[in-house]
């Protein structure tokens, strides 16, 4: 069964024969039909869907009417015997602007008169057939604007893309995905416009958002497959994207709209480096960013809260005492009524790690509403300060009995259940601080990227989900060629036209299949693009469809 099939009803079941337009040319071959023929049946097909009563047919078994046998004419419509024409053969009533006129003689080209012309048209390649450097199967889409029109191109099922060459990778589940490393590489087919065209724009289906920031002001994506981030109730997102060098009293901009804007205290400022989702901030242990001044957001009282955040640290948290305890994200009040919250690097050797050995440090962390006792305390059972990424996460649900639960790399590594007597609360001039506590102690050599907070208990599926967001990578690349084996194609080149970069998923996107252009000058007959995808193999990223847009 082509992939065509199923795309419309058949004669029997489509009753009036009526339906939307879109719906009736969705892909629609013509074989291996003439370019005369195919340019009629163009012609014919876009100005037939502005009628309502018009039916698309596919082959001669959805040509009847009333008992009367027809024929599937290369228009894409039906027709039936009629002695009064010279072809014996004349349209029917569903035929659009063609009904009731007779079906021309082959290289007969009145049929151009009577179909009117089409001010632009997009072609579209149903590539379902054999593979062999050209393409014949075509559709009318839409007509564009500026009169001009376009073809595209798309890779969407198994066949199309082992057409190319798969390094590293296979197509698995509906998807081409990682074969069992850690990264892979698709050469796509080469594409054929049948003429040199300037090569517009790119677009593609990730089943999951790959590298991508999480999205800001409240917003929640959709459309991916999986993955879609919940943003509703994020208190803050500190994106930490900058260059150079994060000055003394650098402001470090909150996404999430709620104006928790973070001040960098610092001596000679902190640098910005490479980080999962652009730059990253790399603390010194002598600097921190707090809130400024307080906000009783940040005062979570009974509700629930999730802490999440990207590390990688090569500085233990190894000593005698909890006092070693690296504190990544955290909020403590002064004097007596010492409410404290934390997540970061534990010291092993506490009594919260003494089951799990001794190493250079756990991830963990301390919830206590205040000084009376009241806590739940958690400790992972990996090394957390081995200079690698890692995405740490903590969710408090319920509160007088309330449960914390602590995640490592998407998993959960620890769970901690007790009553809580007290709110959580802090007094006027506590700082929720970023590489610190409040006031600057307990501090950590660490670099930070992404850091989120919500007034809700992430479910441990959209936990999954933002570490995946982090390890996994697909990017894309293009060629423009003159011959049909893009010999003469040159390095695959990224949004700016050199070799350096390549296009990602568009940051601020909330799903999936942005439409991206294409730098100028990509021009000739052929064409060509790269994929990379990167993860592990137990998580890799999954790409489903490629489409690429050319102007005639």
């Amino acid at each position: 069964m082509s992939k065509c099939d199923g795309d419309h009803p058949s004669a029997a079941e489509s009753g009036s024969l009526r339906w939307p337009c879109a719906a009736c040319y969705r892909c629609r071959r013509v074989g291996a039909w003439s370019m005369a023929q195919r340019g009629l049946a163009l012609g014919a097909i876009a100005s037939a869907c502005q009628q309502p009563s018009a039916f698309i047919c596919t082959s001669d078994d959805d040509c009847t009417d009333a008992g009367d046998v027809g024929s599937c004419e290369p228009t894409g419509f039906c027709s039936f015997p009629d002695g009064d024409c010279a072809s014996m053969q004349r349209y029917g009533k569903h035929a659009g602007d063609l009904a009731g006129q007779c079906v021309p003689l082959d290289g007969d080209t009145d049929l151009a008169s009577t179909t009117g012309s089409v001010a632009g048209t997009t072609v579209m390649v149903d590539d379902s057939g054999p593979v062999d450097g050209t393409t014949t199967a075509v559709t009318t889409a839409s007509a564009t604007s500026d009169g001009g029109s376009t073809i595209e191109f798309t890779d969407d099922d198994e066949q199309d893309f082992t057409a190319g060459t798969l390094r590293g990778l296979a197509w698995l589940d509906g998807g081409v995905q990682l074969g069992g490393g850690d990264s892979g590489v698709l050469l796509s087919r080469v594409f054929d416009a049948g003429e040199s065209v300037s090569w517009q724009s790119l677009r593609w289906t990730p089943r999951a958002p790959y590298g991508k920031p999480l999205p800001g002001g409240e917003q929640s994506e959709r459309g991916y497959t999986e993955g879609n981030a919940d943003m509703s109730a994020n208190l803050l997102l500190l994106h930490l994207d900058g260059q150079g060098t994060a000055m003394p009293g650098a402001l470090l901009p909150d996404s999430s709209g709620q104006g928790h804007d973070f001040l960098l205290e610092s001596v000679n400022g902190l640098p910005w480096v490479d980080g999962p989702f652009g730059a990253a901030l790399a603390d010194d242990a002598a600097s921190y960013a707090h809130n400024g001044v307080w906000v009783d957001a940040f005062s979570f009282g009974n509700d629930d809260f999730s802490w999440s955040l990207w590390a990688r640290s090569d500085s233990g948290c190894t000593g005698v005492s909890e006092g070693d305890n690296q504190v990544y994200l955290g909020i403590e009040g002064p004097g007596q009524d010492r409410s404290h919250l934390w997540l970061g690097c534990r010291n092993p050797v506490s009594n919260d790690c003494s089951s799990q050995g001794v190493g250079q440090g756990r991830p963990g962390g301390t919830y206590e509403p205040n000084a009376s006792g009241d806590s739940l305390r958690v400790c992972g059972t990996s090394e957390v300060a081995d200079d690698q990424w890692h995405h740490l996460a903590v969710t408090k649900l319920g509160h007088a009995r309330s449960v914390v639960t602590l995640y490592f790399d998407g998993e959960v590594q620890d769970v901690d259940g007790e009553f809580l007597g007290a709110p959580i609360g802090f007094p006027f001039g506590t700082e929720l601080a970023l590489g610190a506590f409040s006031n600057g102690s307990f501090a950590a050599a660490v670099i930070l990227d992404e850091v989120a907070i919500w007034r809700r208990a992430l479910e441990s599926s959209e936990i999954l989900g933002l570490y995946r967001r982090g390890i996994r990578r697909l990017s894309v690349s293009v060629r423009s060629c003159d011959d049909p084996e893009c010999v003469s194609g040159g390095e695959m080149v990224g949004p700016d036209g050199s070799s350096g970069t390549a296009f990602v998923d568009v940051a601020d996107a909330l799903g999936p299949g942005s439409v991206m252009e294409l730098p100028a000058g990509l021009e000739g007959r052929y064409f060509q693009y790269q994929v990379v995808l990167e993860g592990t193999p137990s998580l890799s990223p999954v790409l489903e469809a490629v489409t690429i847009e050319a102007q005639l």
